[in-house]
């Protein structure tokens, strides 16, 4: 059944489909959705809340990606995990600033390999714990100590997931400016977190590191976190929400 702020959007996002191309309203990651929301009339937020009245906006505009940022999430198990992965497993590129970083994506079906460690999630029931398993290049488990509470996912994934409203566009380039094009949408209700933790298991839900060095600036040399998302793939979405609505384009 769809509520009404579902039907709002709805309705909304019909006649800015119908006007085409759209001239891109902010320079940055995250443009499209920018747009989409200033079109709407959204006053677009940094907040972990959904973007419209309980229910969160998402766009996807590249073919290339097959993965959509759910939320992020920083271990709840030290205060200042995020730092320590940084300082203990930040790799230094080669170039002359030598600045660490640490960009990896996890999942709980297979180990990555970034530099001289692998890593591998695991869901530990048990515990009721997210892990984060680091292993040296034996295959021998060196750090255990990363990780999300089911409490901590379980407040989020409700929080600012339980209604998604996802909607589909393109992207191009004319006299250097961009133009988005927004062409069909659906509408998604949260299953349960036991939907989440089954697909994090399978692996098609990953966990994203992006942690950095600032190059430039007052804070030159110093740690910078973009954030530790939750993504999932595009193509097992509906395996933890149910599509209730989806446009006829």
């Amino acid at each position: 059944m769809i509520n009404s702020d579902f039907d709002y959007l709805i309705k909304q996002t019909d006649i800015i489909m119908h006007k085409g191309w759209i001239k891109n309203s902010y320079n940055g990651y995250g443009s499209s959705g920018v747009t989409f929301e200033k079109s709407l009339g959204i006053q677009t937020n940094n907040f972990e809340i959904p973007d419209f009245n309980g229910i969160e906006i998402k766009t996807k505009i590249s073919k290339r990606e097959n993965h959509l940022t759910l939320f992020s999430a920083t271990p709840d198990s030290y205060l200042f995990e995020i730092k320590r992965i940084y300082e203990t497993y930040g790799c230094k590129p080669t170039h002359k600033l030598s600045n660490k970083s640490f960009n990896i994506s996890v999942y709980t079906n297979k180990m990555i390999y970034y530099k001289s460690n692998y890593y591998k999630l695991k869901v530990d029931r048990a515990s009721n714990k997210i892990i984060l398993l680091v292993f040296d290049k034996n295959k021998d488990i060196i750090d255990d100590k990363t990780s999300w509470s089911f409490d901590l996912i379980k407040e989020k994934v409700t929080r600012k997931i339980n209604n998604l409203f996802l909607i589909y566009g393109e992207r191009k380039y004319e006299n250097r400016t961009v133009y988005f094009r927004y062409n069909r949408y659906l509408c998604f209700v949260f299953k349960g977190f036991e939907h989440f933790l089954n697909e994090l298991e399978k692996g098609n839900i990953r966990i994203c590191f992006s942690i950095g060095t600032f190059k430039k600036g007052k804070r030159k040399g110093q740690m910078y976190d973009h954030g530790t998302s939750f993504n999932i793939s595009i193509n097992h979405l509906e395996n933890i929400f149910d599509c209730i609505y989806k446009s006829c384009a």
